[in-house]
């Protein structure tokens, strides 16, 4: 008598799951903050960074936003940049100095990041402040790559 949970009907189950998951994963724009990669990775292109906390109702309609338009091709200009997303928790030490020294007045909050050709890093003076959609996004995104190109 074969189980319900074994054999063959499993493993494949199993490997399709995986598969799915894989797939949702590596359909994300949005990247986990590494500091090292992060600068590396701008220098090729410059980058986006979503500052957002736990338990914000727009944080996380702005990622879950982002990533359905990145999923249906309605974020081209996500492609020409890298996104991150750094968490800022009140309960982390050197949280408030973290805020006032980055400029974040509330969640989610976005800024820019480029590095010129003489390897010089810049914050940019294009920023969003709070949720917004993902077509006023993908304009912000817009704005960000003609002042990394000095435009």
């Amino acid at each position: 008598m074969k189980t319900f949970y074994g054999g063959k009907w499993m493993r494949t189950l199993v490997v399709l799951l995986v598969i799915m998951m894989s797939q949702h994963v590596l359909a994300q724009p949005i990247k986990k903050y590494d500091h090292q990669a992060f600068w590396s990775l701008t220098a090729d292109k410059p980058s986006v960074v979503i500052f957002s906390t736990s338990n914000c109702v727009f944080c996380d309609r702005l990622k879950s936003e982002l990533n359905n338009a990145f999923k249906n091709g309605r974020l081209e200009n996500a492609k020409l940049v890298n996104i991150w997303e750094i968490k800022a928790e009140a309960s982390s030490p050197g949280y408030r100095e973290f805020i006032r020294r980055v400029g974040i007045q509330g969640f989610p909050a976005t800024f820019a990041y480029h590095v010129d050709k003489d390897g010089v890093k810049h914050k940019q003076k294009t920023a969003l402040r709070g949720y917004v959609p993902a077509e006023e996004f993908n304009e912000f995104l817009r704005k960000v790559l003609e002042e990394a190109s000095g435009k």
